[in-house]
């Protein structure tokens, strides 16, 4: 996996599924979800399976980084972990995990459903 999402092809993955990546040099930022074993190069960033979800990879579109090299785009980790994220509680965790995992697709685009294309607004209710 590279900063512009799946490179090639390799037969031993160094990061078991589902990986979050993020571009740290050239594109900064961009994120990528695999539903696939895999091998990130050192073009990225990466979160491995145990710490990655689908909320994470959602709220970490939704922030800013920006690039701190001059002559090719680079991504700082100090920088990225400057940035403060707001978590829910896990109850409300596992709702959403289980609200958008059937959406996710295996390229990391949401497939459109019903619950997305109607026209009232969907309650959710949390677990006691």
């Amino acid at each position: 996996m590279a900063q512009a999402g799946l490179l090639g092809l390799t037969q031993k993955p160094s990061c078991l599924a589902p990986p979050l990546s993020s571009g740290r040099k050239g594109n900064v930022g961009s994120l990528y979800w695999s539903p696939d074993d895999c091998h990130p190069i050192d073009t990225v960033y990466y979160i491995d399976s145990e710490n990655s979800s689908l909320f994470l990879y959602y709220a970490l579109q939704q922030m800013t980084f920006i690039s701190t090299d001059v002559a090719v785009p680079g991504l700082n980790r100090d920088f990225a972990h400057s940035r403060s994220l707001l978590v829910a509680d896990q109850k409300i965790l596992r709702l959403f995990e289980d609200t958008a995992s059937p959406l996710q697709s295996a390229d990391g685009t949401v497939e459109a459903s019903e619950c997305l294309t109607r026209q009232k607004p969907v309650t959710f209710s949390c677990p006691n």
